[in-house]
């Protein structure tokens, strides 16, 4: 979404609006010029299913596999200094086909748009990938003293706490755990379970495996504003 500070940039010819398309393939890079920076502004994201039958039919085997593997979308925007993750649930339309009992048909449906405001400075990743079941990673251990929580049965407690209950550790990136960025951020924090994103490892198993089919591959329009100069100087302009 344009705020007023954008649009008169934008009229004042120090800046312009600007739209790329990403889908169709597993990643995609958004390059920044060295003397700009810019703003995601929109992210337009339209869902999207990951079989290869589709309209022509499914089996009740894929549906399944569909179900437990790769019926949420996750998309991951990030650069040198900057990095978020986007989960998306796609909507499907699953029918039965009249001719074949055993076979389903599964269209995607609909769209989601999200507000952002994402500032980057040098070239921009998006990078595609799914998620479906999880697995478990580690042993469920209870909130650490220091963090908020309240004791059962409003919320799972806290040690210290009488009745207090053990947590999932959420995050499943755990190969990225020690890896950093250019600008030194993690790209993965490790830490308790409840301070952890909701983060799937993009790996082999979680790959797109029909992209050659056009309700298959993943769209997104990307909305933004390229500006002249940096950040650190730009409100000198405004």
């Amino acid at each position: 979404m344009l705020t007023p500070i954008l649009e008169k940039l934008i009229l004042s010819g120090k800046a312009s609006y600007n739209t790329f398309v990403v889908g169709g393939s597993e990643k995609h890079i958004l390059n920044v010029e060295n003397d700009r920076f810019i703003i995601i502004t929109d992210l337009l994201y339209f869902h999207e299913v990951n079989l290869n039958s589709k309209a022509r039919g499914c089996t009740l085997e894929e549906l399944n596999e569909l179900k437990n593997n790769h019926l949420n979308t996750q998309l991951k925007v990030f650069s040198s200094k900057s990095q978020n993750t986007f989960l998306f649930r796609n909507n499907l339309d699953i029918q039965q086909v009249k001719s074949d009992p055993q076979a389903f048909s599964v269209m995607p449906l609909g769209h989601t748009k999200l507000d952002t405001y994402l500032i980057h400075e040098s070239d921009v990743a998006f990078t595609f990938s799914y998620a479906g079941g999880r697995s478990a990673i580690g042993l469920p251990t209870v909130t650490v003293s220091e963090s908020i929580a309240y004791p059962p049965p409003f919320d799972y407690g806290k040690l210290g706490q009488i009745g207090a209950q053990p947590i999932r550790q959420i995050s499943e990136d755990q190969a990225a755990v020690s890896r950093t960025l250019a600008g030194g951020q993690l790209y993965s924090k490790p830490g308790n379970p409840e301070n952890l994103e909701l983060n799937f490892p993009v790996i082999p198993t979680t790959a797109a495996t029909s992209l050659n089919i056009s309700e298959s591959y993943p769209i997104v329009l990307v909305s933004y504003v390229e500006i002249l100069g940096n950040p650190t100087n730009i409100s000198a302009t405004l």
